[in-house]
């Protein structure tokens, strides 16, 4: 399917459901762009459907009021009434940009959010009004501390990036965890095993069942250092944006998420003009890329690299999509009486 037509149907589907015309687009945004990199779990036939049961039930308020709690010239802090986290996030990097274009960096959060997605798209934000972007959030308890037996920290998804010249941006996004839920869910359906120290039980021992993980509780990488770091991140979401913070997030299934997003926009011409950063960036992919492959892999990339590569190719030709995947979006179409344009399945 053209990522167009992909883009058209999201936002058709939002303004039905009570969202405006700029908080559908936003969101639409934020889909297509995980579509097209393949990241179809945050993309539209997964995140719409939910989004919709998500309004329905009352979790989400498609039309929420964005209330400024706290504002300076670098920094803002946003209530989202229970917004959908993918508009909030949104929101929340636009107002870290503008502020970093008057100051040089701006840092923005936004408590009381809905689902956020994936984290990449809000550097990506910054990424292309040429800043360096990073955001984070925090979210139900997934994770147990390090040393901990029981879960208490969300696996606090976090995205990194910076804009390049003649190569595509760098941008780095990942869960905290050992492993994020939905690679233990696709685990799980293989009917496989999790690699060793990414898991507890529901008795706080080490599993490789993803079936027990999913029981018990994530271990954070690389040990005490992402432990560190998830600790950190707890305290720039809900601590600092007077939000909920762990254990208190939500289970989607529960009710209102409530989690807070952290972002932060750097403008490079604050230090050097913007074709000088761009160019030292594209400088150190290619000592990166210059890097002996060891054996197995064909070349070393740079984080992101694949994915912007993927996001060029289905751009261009499409974005495809299993048989599941188009059904779910045909309901879509035939459920609000939008017309259906047809996909390529994989």
């Amino acid at each position: 399917m053209p990522a167009t037509h992909l883009h058209r149907l999201a936002c058709d589907v939002l303004t039905r459901i009570g969202m405006s015309e700029q908080d559908a687009t936003m969101a639409a945004d934020a889909m297509v762009w995980s579509d097209l990199r393949g990241a179809t779990n945050h993309g539209v036939s997964a995140r719409v459907p939910v989004l919709v049961s998500r309004v329905r039930a009352g979790a989400v308020n498609p039309a929420p009021t964005w209330q400024v709690l706290a504002s300076t010239a670098g920094v803002t802090a946003l209530d989202a009434d229970r917004g959908w986290g993918q508009v909030a996030g949104t929101r929340c990097m636009k107002m870290a940009i503008e502020a970093a274009r008057k100051t040089g960096v701006g840092v923005a959060t936004v408590r009381n959010a809905d689902i956020a997605a994936s984290l990449g798209w809000y550097a990506n934000v910054a990424i292309e009004q040429s800043m360096v972007g990073i955001a984070f959030n925090n979210s139900m308890p997934l994770m147990a501390p390090w040393g901990g037996a029981t879960k208490l920290l969300g696996n606090q998804a976090t995205a990194m990036g910076t804009p390049a010249g003649r190569h595509h941006p760098i941008l780095f996004d990942s869960a905290l965890s050992a492993l994020s839920m939905h690679a233990v869910h696709a685990v799980h359906s293989r009917n496989e095993s999790l690699p060793e120290n990414a898991a507890l039980d529901a008795d706080g021992r080490p599993t490789v069942d993803p079936a027990a993980a999913l029981a018990g509780a994530m271990l954070p990488a690389a040990g005490h250092r992402g432990y560190g770091i998830a600790v950190i991140w707890e305290v720039l979401t809900g601590v600092l944006g007077t939000g909920l913070f762990a254990p208190e997030v939500r289970n989607p299934a529960e009710g209102p998420v409530g989690l807070t997003l952290f972002c932060l926009a750097l403008d490079p011409t604050a230090i050097q003009p913007l074709e000088v950063f761009t160019g030292r960036v594209d400088t150190f992919i290619d000592r990166i890329h210059a890097s002996t492959p060891i054996d197995g892999v064909e070349r070393v990339r740079v984080p992101g690299e694949r994915g912007f590569g993927v996001a060029e190719q289905q751009r261009r030709d499409g974005v495809l999509f299993t048989a599941d995947q188009l059904t779910s979006l045909r309901h879509l179409a035939d459920e609000f009486g939008l017309e259906w344009d047809g996909a390529t399945v994989a």
